[in-house]
């Protein structure tokens, strides 16, 4: 349900610390697609930011008018990032088509804020950019109050006491109302750690370890 709002908005932004399952719960979110809708850029540190230019090549398959003016403009900056914003506000995309570009900490400064706010303030057709992040920075004031935003962060990820019981009976354990306050108590609902606590239940169904 909260996964959702990905299908409805131009730009969902996900930010959580690491560890707190984004990159899964969007290919969850994913996998019923046809893989030719989906397509994702993993920055990594170590090497040169080729995302901005991953994503024109991916508009010029869209739209390969659109994708040669994005390139005719170069390298982009303050003094052409308003006609790039142009170009996409005229873009029409019928088709389903998600751009997903995740570890977005690692490359949002090299991309102008007038560029994804265009990508927000677009009239809804089929395309769908997600940003996955660790940390927006000054991004997410930008965002605050756009309306064609999608947003979750690290407070949708967590489980509820609820949520705890349903995961066990999945996994085949059936925990009191106590096990799961005690579960709840000692990881705040971080599912990573849920995990850890219902395998070492598995393991050992009679005991519950304080950490």
């Amino acid at each position: 349900r909260k996964l959702s709002g990905i299908s409805r908005s131009g730009l969902t932004m996900i930010e959580a610390p690491a560890g707190y399952g984004k990159s899964t719960a969007v290919r969850w979110a994913m996998k019923k697609l046809p893989a030719d809708q989906v397509r994702w850029f993993t920055a990594v540190s170590f090497l040169q930011d080729t995302s901005l230019d991953w994503f024109i090549r991916q508009i010029s398959t869209l739209d390969s008018d659109a994708g040669a003016g994005l390139r005719k403009l170069g390298f982009l900056n303050r003094s052409n990032v308003s006609d790039a914003a142009d170009i996409l506000s005229r873009l029409s995309i019928p088709t389903p088509c998600y751009l997903i570009l995740d570890n977005f900490q690692l490359i949002g400064d090299n991309w102008p804020l007038p560029l994804l706010q265009a990508i927000s303030d677009r009239p809804r057709d089929g395309l769908h950019v997600v940003l996955i992040s660790q940390n927006f920075k000054k991004m997410r004031a930008v965002f605050e109050s756009a309306s064609g935003v999608a947003r979750l962060n690290s407070r949708d990820f967590l489980l509820g006491r609820k949520d705890i019981l349903n995961y066990a009976r999945q996994l085949g354990l059936s925990l009191s109302r106590q096990q799961a306050d005690a579960v709840y108590r000692n990881t705040e609902g971080w599912a990573a750690a849920v995990a850890l606590y219902l395998k070492s239940l598995q393991e050992n169904p009679d005991k519950l370890p304080e950490f």
